[in-house]
């Protein structure tokens, strides 16, 4: 992870460290949604979005002093379930919905113990993904030139969840999570 965003993330309150983790996780869940819908588990897609969302929320301030119980063991056990065995599949599709599992599982750690450190494994999850779609072009250097780009992003982002008013809104999500589908990664 960069040092300077880890500087930023670190000095967020908890509900805006959650939010980047989160928008980290939003930008890269479109390929688990993709890998579940492949292997025909559109629910648990569907649960895979709600809990996204619940992440959301438990982003405002009022609702963030509860974000520990949102989530339960069972819907842990859950998502450990889906993130795929790369051992197994080792194709960038499993690859890809394995790192948004995995950035999912590290939003809800935090939800739960508030380290930070969990943020930081989200935005390091978002450059493993960014690093190995790299590798897919035959031209020298493409992986470090997307990965220094996805750097700039994840600044851009943390910088906007930093300007927020600590009492953001749901619209102010809305609006933040409109900007987060454009910056999509895949």
């Amino acid at each position: 992870m960069n040092e300077a965003i880890e500087n930023i993330i670190v000095a967020l309150p908890p509900h805006k460290q959650l939010l980047f983790g989160t928008c980290c996780l939003k930008r890269i869940e479109n390929h688990l949604y993709k890998f579940l819908e492949d292997r025909s588990e559109k629910s648990a897609s569907i649960a895979v979005s709600a809990l996204t969302d619940v992440l959301f929320l438990g982003c405002l301030l009022d609702n963030f002093a509860s974000i520990g119980t949102m989530f339960t063991e069972e819907e842990q056990t859950f998502i450990d379930s889906m993130i795929p065995d790369t051992d197994v599949d080792g194709s960038k599709g499993a690859v890809f919905a394995q790192n948004a599992a995995i950035a999912l599982t590290y939003c809800i750690r935090f939800a739960k113990e508030h380290n930070s450190d969990f943020i930081n494994y989200c935005g390091l999850k978002l450059l493993e993904t960014v690093d190995v779609m790299g590798f897919d072009t035959k031209e020298k250097g493409q992986s470090d030139r997307l990965v220094w780009q996805e750097i700039a992003v994840q600044q851009k982002i943390v910088k906007l969840v930093d300007a927020m008013s600590d009492n953001f809104d749901e619209a102010d999500l809305e609006a933040l999570k409109e900007t987060i589908r454009l910056l999509a990664v895949g």
